[in-house]
């Protein structure tokens, strides 16, 4: 283990020359298993530092290849890697991954099942796989994306299995946690699975606002905004013409917000992220498609206006806020109509119904806990 920390220590002190940057237990315990060629999955929250484990590792043993779900979300580790002095890649072809000109590797699940890929694996194999946001594998692996089910079957199974695999994810699900150990197991690797004992997040304000009505929940969100203009809010909302009745709403009230989803072009999105983060308008308006990957350390507020599919989406999203150590807040604002909206987009769906309408029953006992329990404590025995 001495041996480990020197490295360890080395490595992050090549990526950060900050004395106050440090690994926590969670990291250091992944690292070390990943070391001695074992596997880990790793539950950890939104802001924990999850990117930090690989990025290490891939100053100790390099090449590593990350697999994401979006491209967007590729293209910004690459680029906060870069940053970090790691030499990084985002969608490179195969003969760069042979030439070995990186020390990551960033890769949709698609581009991993290319043929091309699957020779230039087999002829230069990683040193560690990981698979960040892993709930994905589940929550879209079955049906909305099959690749992505296909591609962690495949890599699992590439040259041997002493290549270890490294499972991020801010969810914590029974569920989840069910279906990616028994994955795991099947590909005949030895795993360690880390989980951090309490997923509350007392420097959050969070709060549950019940409205009879959609004026009154729009008026609830003007106030909220109008009260605090200079605070870096996220407004998020379940589709994304939802997003643009809100934004637009907001815009005629003198409120300078902007909606952002996958609707819309790669470069406008990109536009909105950076001018959000530069604070040229506030807030940003969003549907799911936000937030994933992204580092903004000044965010806030989170509010919800209505409700997401499921208590791991709620828990994620609200992550999002105070992620400087400053604390903030998360609203939700609903109405008993929102959880029939939300039904109905998941029936509409190609997600597994019965699982994911439990989700959803779940969250709504979260929003409406009995006292003298609270949101926080709802939340934290859900997850516990």
């Amino acid at each position: 283990m001495t041996q480990l920390y020197l490295l360890a220590f080395r490595a992050l002190r090549s990526l950060h020359s900050s004395p106050f940057i440090y690994l926590k237990k969670e990291q250091l315990r992944a690292l070390n298993a990943l070391l001695t060629q074992k596997s880990v999955i790793a539950y950890l929250p939104t802001g924990y530092g999850k990117s930090l484990i690989f990025q290490i590792y891939s100053k100790i043993r390099a090449p590593v290849l990350v697999v994401t779900p979006l491209t967007s979300l590729n293209e910004d580790q690459a680029l906060r890697a870069k940053a970090l002095g790691i030499r990084s890649l985002s969608h490179p072809t195969p003969d760069a991954w042979v030439s070995l000109l990186s020390e990551l590797t960033f890769l949709s699940p698609e581009s991993l099942l290319n043929t091309n890929w699957k020779h230039a694996l087999a002829k230069a194999p990683p040193t560690l796989v990981v698979f960040d946001e892993a709930h994905c594998i589940d929550d879209w692996g079955h049906s909305f994306r099959p690749d992505y089910a296909e591609a962690f079957r495949w890599i699992s199974k590439i040259k041997d299995s002493q290549i270890p695999l490294l499972l991020l994810t801010g969810s914590p699900s029974p569920k989840l946690r069910r279906f990616l150990s028994t994955s795991l197991t099947k590909t005949n690797r030895r795993a360690l699975e880390i989980k951090i004992a309490d997923y509350s997040r007392p420097d959050l304000s969070l709060h549950s606002i019940p409205h009879l009505s959609e004026s009154e929940k729009f008026i609830s969100l003007l106030e909220t905004l109008k009260a605090h203009p200079l605070e870096k809010t996220i407004v998020y909302c379940l589709t994304r013409s939802l997003c643009e009745s809100v934004s637009l709403r907001l815009q005629k009230e003198g409120i300078q917000a902007e909606p952002y989803h996958a609707g819309l072009s790669s470069y406008l999105r990109k536009k909105r992220e950076v001018d959000f983060r530069e604070d040229s308008f506030n807030p940003l308006v969003s549907t799911s498609a936000f937030g994933m990957g992204i580092d903004l350390k000044n965010l806030r507020r989170v509010i919800h206006f209505g409700v997401p599919p499921s208590p791991e989406d709620y828990l994620q999203q609200i992550g999002r806020a105070g992620r400087d150590g400053a604390g903030g807040e998360a609203l939700i604002l609903w109405s008993p109509s929102d959880f029939q909206r939300a039904a109905n987009l998941l029936e509409s769906s190609q997600t597994r119904l019965a699982p994911a309408l439990f989700r959803l029953l779940a969250l709504k006992r979260i929003l409406t806990p009995t006292p003298p329990d609270t949101l926080q404590s709802a939340l934290k025995a859900y997850f516990k």
